[in-house]
């Protein structure tokens, strides 16, 4: 009781002194933070004032993509927020099938200890690479994971499709990986121009526009890339391909 009364202050402070967010940004590539492995929280640390203020701030943020943004945010790591900390945030109640929101849930020190053999494909993008950019990459489809939370207490959950998906792409980030990194095949990183976006939600399988390397590599590198880019294609010229 006394555990949560105190998160409670801590949250009323927050409020009080910063507003209901801490100006968290989004780090963007090619940001250090994002391909540098985040530090482990210490287990003395854990349950700190500190490491449930970058909680409480992580989610807040999260909050304000969701309802301001308009994000399908389905998992958040912190390294993505400039936080070189083993914390992410998952939705681990997301309905893929009514694509309903729940709410999001803080996993410190996260570990993936199984991996299932059943594994499938699907598409992916993410918030602190080029919006253009997307990816078909193969998952497993089950996972086993342990974790603290943060009044730390272990955590041993096993998560399936979306949300097993967006924590492997969540601790991907902790280990510095983004996620073209994960894509097999130039033929698999796919460049999408704003007006296709809609489209690209159901041709995914099939999209003819590829991303080269080159792209990748020199958005890491900090390096001009927009004379590397694919040809752009009309709508209409889409849409008769797919009509075929």
């Amino acid at each position: 009781m006394a555990r949560h009364i105190q998160y409670l202050f801590i949250v009323l402070l927050a409020f009080f002194s910063h507003g209901w967010t801490d100006e968290l940004q989004m780090a963007m590539v090619p940001d250090p933070v994002i391909f540098t492995r985040a530090d482990e929280i210490h287990l003395s640390e854990i349950s700190s004032d500190k490491t449930r203020k970058m909680i409480f701030d992580m989610k807040e943020y999260a909050t304000h993509l969701r309802e301001e943004k308009q994000f399908s945010l389905i998992g958040l790591s912190a390294p993505e927020v400039g936080i070189d900390k083993r914390i992410i945030l998952i939705d681990t109640a997301y309905n893929g099938d009514e694509k309903k929101l729940g709410p999001l849930k803080a996993y410190i020190n996260p570990q993936i200890i199984w991996y299932s053999n059943e594994i499938e494909e699907d598409k992916e993008c993410c918030l602190c690479v080029d919006q253009h950019i997307s990816g078909v990459i193969v998952r497993s489809k089950h996972i086993k994971i342990i974790a603290f939370d943060a009044l730390g207490r272990t955590i041993c959950e096993e998560l399936s499709g979306m949300p097993a998906r967006a924590f492997q792409h969540a601790v991907d980030h902790l280990e510095g990986i983004c996620f073209p990194e994960r894509v097999h095949g130039q033929h698999n990183l796919h460049w999408v121009d704003e007006e296709l976006f809609a489209l690209y939600q159901t041709h995914w399988k099939t999209w003819p526009i590829s991303c080269s390397w080159s792209v990748w590599l020199a958005m890491k590198l900090d390096m001009p890339y927009y004379y590397l880019l694919p040809q752009s294609y009309p709508v209409d010229l889409l849409l008769n391909f797919y009509d075929q």
